[in-house]
């Protein structure tokens, strides 16, 4: 076993016979029994120099994660109104969010990554080698604290992300499955199966990650990914 900032963590080999999405998946039954919170992560020079910079600051780790769990969060509905404000400011379009159920219907039929068992992307679209970190807390929303991989380009802040994935986990038990230098993956053992519930939270999602949804193609396909879906994808670039 290693140890990521102090923290139980193991090497992953991406060419064994289980997959990602299984490694993750019985780490998640350990952490409900054991008391932590699995997340895989992928490490590499950059995000390891980057996050001890930010520990560094706080004078170490520990007083970093007290600052963050000890802190007031934002309410996570402002975030979300302010940013998805921010985003309307650049999109010459009233009818942008609004969302054609026939052509949403095609969209869903193509749009099949994430409906099934292995939905975590493939190890091969990262930077870094994957480990599976267990994070001392029963809480998924607050492992921000300890990897904290959020501020850059257009991603909110650690304090910001606590409060919008604690809103997510309680409305819809989404929890941070996979990090990576610029990516989130967050993981739903019940996809969200209700269509207006599913455009809602595709507008959220927006607001928080617009490139993803524009790496989609559109609010639309962006809608079909997230419908029915085991895992929210995140990119900022």
């Amino acid at each position: 076993m290693n140890c990521y900032f102090g923290l139980p963590s193991r090497k992953l080999d991406p060419s064994g016979s289980a997959s990602i999405t299984k490694i993750y998946k019985d780490a998640v039954k350990e952490g409900l029994e054991k008391g932590f919170t699995p997340v895989i992560v992928y490490i590499s020079d950059d995000l390891i120099s980057y996050f001890e910079d930010v520990f560094g600051e706080e004078g170490g780790i520990e007083n970093y994660v007290s600052t963050k769990l000890n802190g007031k969060l934002k309410d996570p509905e402002e975030i979300i109104k302010e940013r998805l404000n921010e985003h309307l400011e650049y999109i010459d379009d009233s009818s942008f969010f609004d969302i054609c159920d026939e052509t949403a219907d095609e969209w869903i039929d193509h749009s099949d990554s994430w409906k099934f068992d292995s939905f975590l992307p493939s190890p091969d679209s990262f930077t870094g080698d994957p480990y599976l970190i267990e994070v001392p807390t029963r809480n998924p929303y607050e492992v921000f604290a300890w990897i904290p991989f959020c501020g850059f380009n257009e991603c909110p802040d650690v304090d910001e992300m606590i409060s919008l994935t604690k809103r997510w986990y309680e409305k819809y038990g989404a929890v941070p499955a996979q990090i990576s230098f610029d990516t989130l993956s967050l993981y739903l053992s019940k996809p969200v199966s209700d269509r207006q519930e599913s455009a809602e939270i595709s507008k959220e999602l927006f607001a928080v990650c617009p490139d993803i949804a524009f790496d989609c193609g559109g609010i639309e396909p962006f809608f079909a990914s997230v419908y029915n879906s085991y895992c929210w994808q995140f990119w900022w670039d």
